[in-house]
């Protein structure tokens, strides 16, 4: 019954590309023919020609329908798949441990969704430097509000402090409400990154990479070439 529903359609759709194949190129190569063969034109080239001419319909009905069929499984992707990107928007970093060879580094970033709705989970922080990678170690906030305080030098004029509700923090935003079609999730992480001072980090040439996942556990990786301009300043 399924072979039969389609196979009307095919046929249809095979007569159509076989005439309009036939009342074309079949004809010229007819008339072609008739130019240096005086005789009857024999069967087998009648054969041939229109063989030829099915073949080549049936190539145009299969290219319309797997053409079709793509773009129908675009559209679901679309529909059905979430289509997920990352801003990077202010970064600032503070000496920590007890040597003062440590740093804490909050950044502010942005998860944009073009796609089906989705929350986003498991993040992670990594710094790309050109002698290796550090991963940061997530810290969770402990307090109702994250207080980063960051003093000027003459390298970075800016002073004050950086103050946000720790309800902020981005993955309890992404993982606890959806991010809906061209919708935006915007929060905070914070991380600690061992043997590294906030002066190294934002070093022209390093690279900060952020991860995370999707609800299909679809991975996604974005990258942003860090500069000292970028302490403690917006950045995209």
């Amino acid at each position: 019954m399924h072979f039969t529903l389609h196979l009307i359609p095919y046929l249809q759709a095979i007569g159509a590309n076989l005439i309009a194949l036939l009342s074309g190129i079949g004809s010229i190569v007819f008339l072609t023919i008739s130019f240096f063969v005086k005789e009857q034109t024999p069967r087998w080239v009648t054969g041939t020609v229109a063989l030829l001419c099915f073949v080549v319909a049936s190539g145009e009905v299969w290219s319309t329908e797997y053409d079709l069929r793509a773009k129908a499984e675009l559209d679901l992707d679309a529909l059905t798949k979430p289509q997920l990107s990352a801003s990077f928007e202010d970064m600032r970093a503070i000496v920590d441990g007890k040597q003062k060879k440590d740093s804490v580094f909050t950044g502010t970033f942005g998860i944009k969704n073009l796609g089906a709705p989705s929350i986003v989970r498991k993040f992670s922080l990594t710094l790309l430097t050109p002698n290796g990678q550090l991963t940061g170690r997530i810290m969770p906030p402990p307090h109702p509000k994250v207080i980063v305080k960051f003093s000027g030098d003459d390298d970075n004029p800016n002073a004050g402090e950086f103050v946000t509700p720790s309800s902020y923090q981005l993955e309890l935003v992404t993982s606890t409400y959806q991010i809906q079609t061209n919708g935006q999730a915007v929060g905070f992480l914070q991380v600690r990154f061992l043997n590294i001072t906030p002066d190294a980090i934002f070093k022209a040439g390093n690279k900060l990479r952020l991860t995370f996942v999707d609800a299909r556990d679809t991975s996604y990786s974005f990258e942003h070439n860090l500069t000292p301009a970028d302490a403690g300043q917006a950045s995209r």
